[in-house]
């Protein structure tokens, strides 16, 4: 995994690398949880959804224009 201090303070700007570093880090911790335990990913977050729906949803506002772009 990354080291925190390897990501810039939330002051400073966020770039598009940096956007996508985090989505993809966020991705693979939900698709993680999905091959861990199925039962309880379908009781706890809705089945329909994906990965990637979750991951998108955790980025800040500044992250999501910079990954959009």
């Amino acid at each position: 995994m990354t080291n925190y201090f390897d990501y810039p303070l939330e002051s400073d700007s966020v770039t598009p690398q940096h956007a996508k570093k985090e989505f993809e880090y966020w991705k693979d911790i939900f698709e993680d949880e999905i091959q861990d335990d199925y039962e309880k990913w379908k009781f706890y977050r809705n089945p329909r959804l994906l990965p990637e729906d979750y991951a998108y949803d955790i980025l800040s506002d500044d992250e999501k224009r910079a990954f959009l772009n």
